[in-house]
C-alpha cells in the first residue's frame, strides 16, 4: 500500500510539475533558476525518480506559482466519470496548456526530441 501511494504521488508530481512548466513555457533550466535547484533534481522530479524533500518541493511550488498541495494531487484519477473530467475542462484555460509547448516540456524532462506527429524518432530512419 505505500508503495503504491508513493508511486500515484510521483506520478502526479511529475505530472503536474511538466504540465505547470509547459503553462509557463520554461525549460528546466528556467525553472531551476527560478526554484534555485539543480537540473538534476527537477529532471529526476519529471521522470518519478526522486524522494524529493519538503523544502525541495517548496521551492519547486513557488516557482511554479501554485499552492504546495497541488504538486503531488492527482487530475485524473482512476474512476473519474466522464463528467468529472468534462467540468474540469470547463474550468477555464488555466486548466490547458498548448501542445506544441507540453512537447516542448517533454522534450526538455526526457532529453530527447520528438518528430512532429509526437513519437519517439526511430534510429537510423532518413529524415525528410
Amino acid at each position: 500500500m505505500y508503495t503504491a501511494s508513493l508511486q500515484a504521488a510521483r506520478k502526479a508530481l511529475a505530472q503536474n510539475v511538466l504540465f505547470r512548466r509547459a503553462q509557463l513555457r520554461l525549460s528546466q533550466a528556467a525553472l531551476c533558476e527560478r526554484a534555485g535547484v539543480s537540473r538534476s533534481v527537477i529532471s529526476a522530479i519529471e521522470n518519478e525518480e526522486t524522494n524529493a524533500t519538503l523544502e525541495i518541493l517548496a521551492k519547486v511550488s513557488s516557482a511554479l506559482e501554485i499552492d504546495f498541495a497541488d504538486l503531488v494531487k492527482a487530475q485524473v484519477q482512476e474512476g473519474d466519470s466522464e463528467a468529472d473530467i468534462q467540468r474540469r475542462a470547463n474550468d477555464g484555460d488555466d486548466a490547458f496548456v498548448d501542445a506544441g509547448d507540453f512537447i516542448a516540456a517533454l522534450d526538455d524532462a526526457v532529453g530527447e526530441r520528438y518528430s512532429r506527429a509526437g513519437r519517439p524518432r526511430v534510429a537510423g530512419a532518413a529524415s525528410s
